[in-house]
């Protein structure tokens, strides 16, 4: 894979076993290791249902989790002469904006969360996936929560109505 321009080095998630050689962590923009820990609760999660779903380990595809201020990223110029393309799978999380927003332990570990569920269970819905991130959540807390303590009910009825289905929430 290629280079990001301005990577750096931060404090990044353990890595469970299961996800191992199916994630890397890449940043442009320096995590906190509070932020880092929320990370890897996330990702013990994910690894938790993935092996409760018994979703094949050899199967799944590698990711790329990119930490980034605002979204924004570059490549560095391929260097190798026989190189003149590349293909990988991304998530990028925006750093910058949750801490402009304020966001909670809970918040943050959403939105960690949300990506990985995506790209793992290859996951398009959106209310799908966020029930799914809600089933993980609760894996990973030691209380229960509810989808509507950290979605929006209105949107997620929209949602729902935009994509023909009967509002449920």
């Amino acid at each position: 894979m290629g280079v990001f321009k301005n990577q750096i080095t931060c404090p990044g998630p353990t890595i469970p076993e299961y996800l191992i050689n199916k994630i890397e962590i890449r940043a442009t923009f320096p995590i906190t290791k509070h932020e880092a820990f929320l990370f890897s609760v996330a990702l013990h999660g994910i690894s938790i249902k993935l092996e409760q779903e018994f979703l094949e380990k050899e199967k799944l595809p590698r990711l790329c989790a990119l930490l980034t201020e605002r979204g924004n990223f570059e490549f560095e110029e391929l260097d190798v002469d026989d190189s003149i393309g590349f293909r990988f799978n991304l998530a990028v999380y925006c750093v910058g904006k949750w801490r402009e927003k304020n966001y909670d332990d809970e918040l943050i570990l959403m939105v960690f969360l949300e990506e990985l569920v995506h790209h793992y269970w290859n996951l398009e819905d959106e209310v799908i996936t966020k029930e799914k991130v809600i089933e993980i959540m609760n894996l990973v807390l030691d209380y229960d929560i509810s989808i509507g303590k950290i979605y929006s009910v209105d949107w997620l009825n929209d949602y729902l109505i935009s994509q023909g289905n009967e509002p449920r929430f």
